[in-house]
């Protein structure tokens, strides 16, 4: 996550797991280009109803992205604008991680020092890399069990 955000020039980069029978999203990997706070603690059990466009774009396999937060209307605390400016995001773009049909979750990429313009190029690099994860946890599923020595968990 890490070496794709600096090449993105992203100053945050986090996994999300969906989970829709609570209605909430849940930040589960984080990492924070240094001098950029971290959100993770802050951004557990979010409702979705604060992001409504967000999830429909995401359902369609699209990403949701925002170039300038400036230009997202300010409807209070619980709007999109209200949650996400407190971040200092200043740009945002974030894309579906969609498994066997199943939408799971999204990967994003959060400019704080500065406002970002995503090119078509950089857009299908960050969805070929959600797609990357995606392989990942699905050839994880699909191996069974095994025991795991403590050496094993050192290295993971």
């Amino acid at each position: 996550m890490q070496e794709l955000g600096k090449f993105v020039g992203a100053d945050r980069a986090y996994i999300f797991d969906y989970d829709f029978e609570a209605n909430t999203t849940s930040n589960t990997y984080e990492w924070c280009e240094e001098g950029t706070t971290p959100e993770f603690n802050n951004l557990q059990n979010v409702s979705l109803d604060f992001m409504p466009q967000w999830v429909d774009r995401h359902r369609q396999g699209l990403p949701f992205y925002i170039p300038d937060m400036e230009l997202l209307p300010y409807e209070g605390p619980e709007s999109l604008r209200g949650i996400l400016e407190p971040q200092g995001i200043k740009s945002l773009i974030t894309i579906p991680m969609i498994s066997n049909g199943n939408l799971i979750g999204f990967v994003g990429f959060d400019s704080v020092k500065d406002k970002h313009e995503y090119s078509e190029k950089e857009m299908k690099l960050l969805s070929l890399f959600a797609q990357m994860l995606i392989n990942i946890f699905e050839e994880k599923e699909r191996k069974p069990p095994h025991k795991t020595s403590r050496k094993n968990i050192a290295i993971l």
